[in-house]
């Protein structure tokens, strides 16, 4: 009866040791996330030009970059600013980068405060629009009341750009205006479609550098593929 009961044995260990693996490999075969910049890259011919990590309490400190920030979330904003840089249309007065993603959620917004405000930093006429009508956050984040005129009220032809703009910092020295919102509107796809939005456009391209565009997601509604039109460069977050 000893050898018999040594091959259970053996057998029990082999099987002990096994089946961790087993479900280890499993597991990541099954994964349908996405957790790494190698697999993004070999999912799509997209480039992927930042890697951003996550930052802390963005709810009550929306921007988390300054003159003197050198916080490793600051430094990979500067890194995204300057590979930017490589895709967008030089020689041209005013450069757009439109701020988009999958699903609501994923930062977006939070992305294009911070990138506005580094080209601010850098000395930059910086517009900064909220075009997210359906569920604008930048509004909330920068603590404004959304009862005021926004892009809406521009769309509809009840304002003109420049009476709706918001200047962002206290510093004489930077050039930030944020177009917030405004009221959500019932049909934010038509109205950015309209007769109106090219006033919104001869208005940037005659008073900025960069215009900074917060979106809504692109997998949800198709606002962000008819600004795309305007973009010299569009970021998927």
């Amino acid at each position: 009866l000893q050898p018999a009961r040594s091959k259970v044995l053996i057998a029990a260990i082999l099987v002990g040791l096994f089946l961790p693996l087993l479900f280890a490999i499993l597991k990541e075969v099954l994964n349908r996330k996405v957790i790494s910049k190698r697999q993004l890259q070999a999912m799509t011919n997209i480039p992927v030009i930042a890697e951003l990590a996550q930052a802390d309490n963005t709810e009550k400190l929306p921007f988390v970059i300054d003159g003197s920030q050198r916080s490793m979330f600051a430094e990979q904003i500067r890194s995204l600013r300057t590979n930017i840089n490589f895709y967008r249309t030089h020689g041209k007065k005013t450069n757009y980068v439109l701020i988009t993603s999958s699903v609501s959620g994923e930062g977006k917004s939070f992305l294009s405060m911070n990138l506005a405000k580094s080209y601010a930093l850098q000395g930059k006429k910086v517009a900064l629009l909220e075009f997210d009508l359906r569920r604008p956050k930048i509004t909330k984040a920068l603590n404004l009341s959304g009862e005021k005129p926004g892009l809406s009220s521009v769309l509809i032809g009840k304002v003109a750009p420049a009476e709706i703009a918001l200047r962002i910092s206290e510093d004489p020295k930077e050039r930030f205006d944020f177009y917030p919102a405004g009221a959500i509107p019932p049909n934010p796809q038509e109205l950015i479609s309209g007769e109106f939005i090219d006033t919104i456009k001869k208005h940037l391209d005659q008073h900025y550098d960069v215009v900074v565009i917060d979106t809504p997601p692109f997998g949800i509604v198709a606002d962000a593929q008819i600004l795309g039109e305007w973009a010299d460069v569009t970021l998927i977050v």
